[in-house]
Formats: structure tokens, sequence, C-alpha cells
């Protein structure tokens, strides 16, 4: 039930933050974020922080860096394994 609430939701937006230690507007500082329309054209796309010029980054990002990480840190394992 709770699945089919949720897509009947869509996501409009997707919310982009910078992760520089040293800029005013990032995470770590006054939290600001850039809020765009959620396409594809928007998630291939590469954004700029207005403060920094650093590249901007989402959640969504970062978790899928995270999961690719695993799975190539898993895949190394799994090669080390067999090569014994």
């Amino acid at each position: 039930m709770l699945n089919k609430q949720i897509m009947n939701h869509p996501t409009n937006l997707y919310y982009l933050y910078c992760m520089n230690v040293q800029c005013q507007l990032s995470i770590y500082h006054r939290m600001v974020e850039r809020r765009v329309p959620f396409t594809a054209e928007n998630l291939v796309k590469t954004h700029i922080c207005s403060c920094c010029k650093d590249e901007m980054i989402s959640a969504m990002d970062i978790e899928i860096k995270k999961v690719m990480a695993e799975a190539i840190s898993r895949r190394v394992s799994r090669k080390d394994f067999l090569n014994n």
C-alpha cells in the first residue's frame, strides 16, 4: 500500500548541495540547497556552486557512489578469493 502512495506522488525537484568545506554556502556552513527540476537532463548535468564554483552533489549521488564503491569492493574481494 505504501509503495502505491509513493508512486502516486512523483518527485518534482532535485536538491543539490555544495560539499566544499571552505565555501560559505556549503552544507558545512549555511546548508544552502539548489532546487532544480527532476529531469533526465538535470541528473546528468554538472551543476556548479555559485559561490565557490565547485561541483554540487545530491544526496542521491552520494548514495549511488557509496553503493558502487561497495559493489566494486565485493567484486575485488571475490576475485582475490578465487585466485587463492
